[in-house]
């Protein structure tokens, strides 16, 4: 079509033109009009420029290449977003994003997303997984994107005091053993993030309460990013927050045109219209996850985050403290991170994450050497299905 309407401004017939290349002839004489009144319209007529709603055209590609194509509600909160940024109104007319996708056709259209039941989702996951790979390939190839520049978040959550059931040995005559379980159970939820080269970004702990006070943790507190939330949990201003402070200031590139890929989960508080925003224009790509695939896709999950929970569980024990104040669990849980995480991030067991993600290097078979066989419950339904699905060894 661009051929075709090179050729039309030269001073060639629509007609023979089209008839030449195979295409409509109609189509052809209205996208000509179209680019003829796009380059005479000045762009003060209308609600933004041409370049900003090129760039708008980039960012929905970019958002449907991570996993999450935009709605039209958050299409238009972006352009909200881009007209405050700007200082001029914000309101938006009804039929402001039809015309904006007529003339944009060529780069976007609109397109159902169909709700299919979430059982459907777990049936079809070998599908889900190997779609995950095929985009992730290629962004990766397109972006140019080098291992230094692979990164994953993800936030995962602890109790202050938090143990775990073992095994002990003993007489055969008594059943079980009982110990006494700390009894601190305040949560706290950690963002952490590392990339295929081994690196750890600044972590990101959130308390359970209104601030973060200074005498809970000891002097040699790691100048990491301490906040505190009612719930324990994060949302989405502290995801920007962290994203602003330590994402991009600890991950910038040597070369400005380099693009950098954050691999995270389907949490809501990652779709954020600024977080995406201030993402874009830093050339961070967001890379979502299928549903429900994070413990078999995501490096944090698949080599980081069970080593670590089972050190920090192992460092409270040693320590024996069962009645302990607010405060001293505080202490106890900063000592008790520090020191497994120091052990769980260490750079070869980072890589290897990866590696058994089959992120870097790229090899999507090292997710299906781990993966389990489908359950008797989840089996294919019709013999042939069922007799296909054995032949191939997965789901």
């Amino acid at each position: 079509m661009q051929a075709a309407m090179k050729r039309v401004e030269n001073g060639e017939s629509a007609r023979s033109v089209a008839a030449d290349l195979c295409l409509s002839h109609v189509t052809l004489c209205r996208r000509v009009k179209n680019q003829q009144y796009d380059i005479q319209m000045p762009a003060t007529n209308r609600k933004l420029s041409n370049e900003t709603e090129a760039y708008i055209c980039d960012w929905i590609v970019a958002e449907e290449a991570s996993g999450h194509a935009p709605t039209s509600r958050q299409i238009r909160a972006f352009v909200r977003l881009l007209l405050q940024q700007q200082g001029r109104p914000t309101d938006i007319g009804d039929r402001w994003l039809r015309g904006f996708r007529k003339r944009h056709e060529e780069v976007i259209k609109a397109k159902k997303n169909r709700l299919i039941p979430y059982k459907k989702v777990l049936r079809n996951r070998k599908d889900e997984i190997e779609a995950h790979f095929d985009r992730l390939g290629v962004v990766i190839t397109a972006r140019g994107i080098t291992p230094a520049n692979i990164w994953n978040m993800d936030e995962h959550g602890l109790q202050e005091g938090f143990q775990r059931n073992s095994q002990v040995s003993g007489s055969p005559l008594l059943p079980s053993q009982q110990r006494p379980r700390n009894c601190s159970s305040a949560w706290v939820t950690i963002l952490e993030c590392i990339n295929a080269e081994g690196r750890r970004l600044t972590p990101a702990p959130i308390f359970t309460g209104s601030n973060v006070n200074t005498n809970w943790v000891p002097g040699n507190l790691p100048p990491w990013l301490w906040s505190a939330s009612d719930s324990g949990f994060s949302n989405g201003s502290m995801l920007a927050s962290w994203f602003e402070q330590v994402f991009l200031r600890e991950t910038r590139p040597n070369c400005g045109s380099d693009w950098r890929l954050l691999i995270m989960d389907n949490h809501p508080s990652h779709e954020n219209v600024l977080l995406q925003q201030m993402a874009f224009d830093h050339k961070a790509q967001f890379f979502f996850l299928p549903p429900d695939t994070s413990h078999e896709l995501q490096p944090l999950d698949v080599g980081v985050f069970g080593p670590l929970k089972t050190l920090y569980s192992n460092y409270i024990e040693d320590q024996a403290i069962y009645d302990i104040s607010a405060p001293g669990a505080k202490r106890l849980f900063v000592e008790a991170y520090i020191n497994a995480s120091s052990q769980a991030f260490e750079a070869h067991k980072v890589r290897n994450s990866f590696r058994f993600a089959g992120i870097h290097p790229f090899d999507p078979s090292k997710v299906w050497e781990r993966i389990k066989p489908i359950s008797v419950h989840e089996a294919p339904s019709t013999p042939q299905a069922r007799q296909i699905e054995a032949s191939t060894g997965i789901y």
